[in-house]
């Protein structure tokens, strides 16, 4: 039942009190589980790459220096501002609350180095894989072993095959016809790609479109990254700078260019701009478990330009279930190293293939090394990685998020006009029951 408009007056005053706490409890925590690569000038990745160290030592030096007492006591704050609050907009807190009580488990856990303790305050807060998904996932990647083995000869991607196809799945192989869609997408043709000051003005152009007069768009110091970052803190969309664009694998062409300004913009900001101006202000910084519907809803609008189909976050939501043990054998860093390896070193031969260039090995077994390194570190960021089947499950959200608002829309077009009130799961039916009880959808 809706509620009454006095009532909601006195909820808004009483939302918009709490705003400022919640801002001080609405922390990334990725962004402090940052391993110290700077002690020893990047040693340690060489000699784990090479096989001199079996496993890594990670430490997180800005976890450590976070004075989490402050931080309980701005959540027990926030939990004494709720008090007066009832209905729909009490219950939106309390789910918050509990989330924010699990975010500072998982930090806790990572300054003490509590591999178990922090694995499960990320379950609390992001869940586990589910094993139907990882199936599909490995039939999508059991698929393109059969499409690159059927077109190319090479003991590197033998061993890489045999290494996937080892694994236990109830996935089954895609047969040739459908191995070979895999090639479809066309390659970018044009290697140079935009500029960071070309994309900086198309970012420009879309904070216009929407009527987004707070934020602006940075290009980053050479070196930081190679995609978009949004700091909702800060308010600023960060670009990559010339120099790391150019470390791409092919140039960012303006298709690419809109596509993540549709994610980055016309959802993470927009959601939180109007989350923030709507009758509940905690929309602008999240309902409870809001990041599925959040990354769903942005893979999808980018997805739709970009014309692309399939899982969006394939390789993220494989590296945790196999960090994990999703088929039956939970794997330290190393063991899922050896694992991630083989998928870069596949993944490598089908880039060769797509662009019709014969493949360079060596420089594909240097960049599988790479990018399973980066790819470890972050599914085990906040831990030792010394402890199998103990990972950040962040990374899932995207594929899973992904799969539900895709079959949303399927069975409602016009749904996507409700996704936009702000930061929420439109496929989570609570979200949706709190939304409705205070008319906002």
């Amino acid at each position: 039942m809706p509620v009454r408009a006095a009532q909601l007056k006195t909820e808004e005053q009483l939302d918009r009190d709490l705003l400022p706490i919640l801002k001080r409890v609405s922390v990334e925590e990725y962004e402090y589980l940052v391993y110290d690569h700077d002690i020893d000038s990047g040693r340690m990745k060489d000699e784990f790459i090479a096989g001199l160290l079996e496993e890594p030592f990670l430490q997180y030096p800005l976890v450590k220096n976070l004075d989490l007492d402050a931080y309980d006591d701005s959540i027990k704050e926030l939990e004494d501002g709720t008090t007066q609050l009832s209905g729909a907009a009490r219950l939106a807190y309390e789910h918050k609350l509990e989330e924010l009580r699990n975010t500072a488990k998982l930090l806790k856990s990572a300054q003490n180095g509590r591999d178990y303790a922090f694995f499960e305050a990320s379950k609390g807060i992001y869940g586990t894989p589910k094993k139907e998904i990882f199936d599909v996932v490995m039939q999508s990647i059991l698929g393109q072993c059969a499409a690159a083995t059927a077109r190319i000869s090479h003991p590197f991607l033998t061993h890489a095959v045999e290494r996937l196809e080892s694994m236990n799945s109830d996935s089954t192989i895609l047969n040739e016809d459908e191995a070979a869609l895999i090639f479809e997408r066309a390659p970018n043709r044009n290697p140079r790609g935009l500029t960071a000051q070309e994309i900086k003005f198309l970012v420009e152009d879309s904070f216009d479109h929407y009527s987004i007069t707070e934020w602006k768009a940075v290009i980053d110091e050479p070196g930081k990254r190679v995609t978009f970052n949004t700091n909702q803190g800060e308010k600023i969309i960060y670009i990559p700078s010339d120099e790391d664009l150019k470390r791409r694998k092919t140039g960012m062409s303006r298709v690419q260019a809109c596509a993540l300004i549709a994610h980055e913009v016309g959802t993470h900001v927009v959601r939180r701009e109007r989350g923030e101006a709507s009758r509940l202000g905690l929309l602008g910084r999240g309902l409870a478990g809001y990041l599925r519907g959040e990354e769903g809803i942005a893979t999808y609008m980018q997805q739709k330009i970009e014309g692309r189909h399939g899982v969006f976050g394939e390789i993220g939501y494989f590296v945790v279930s196999v960090a994990l043990g999703l088929d039956g054998e939970p794997r330290t860093f190393r063991e899922t190293y050896e694992v991630v390896f083989a998928y870069y070193v596949l993944q490598g031969f089908i880039k060769s293939l797509r662009e019709g260039t014969p493949p360079d090995p060596d420089h594909i077994l240097e960049d599988a090394k790479r990018f399973a390194w980066a790819r470890c570190i972050r599914v085990y960021r906040g831990t030792t990685g010394l402890t199998a089947g103990a990972a950040f499950t962040r990374d899932i959200v995207y594929a899973e998020g992904n799969i539900a608002i895709w079959e949303l829309v399927a069975n409602d077009p016009t749904i996507e006009e409700t996704f936009f009130v702000g930061k929420h799961n439109p496929a989570n039916p609570a979200h949706i029951s709190i939304l409705e009880e205070l008319e906002i959808l």
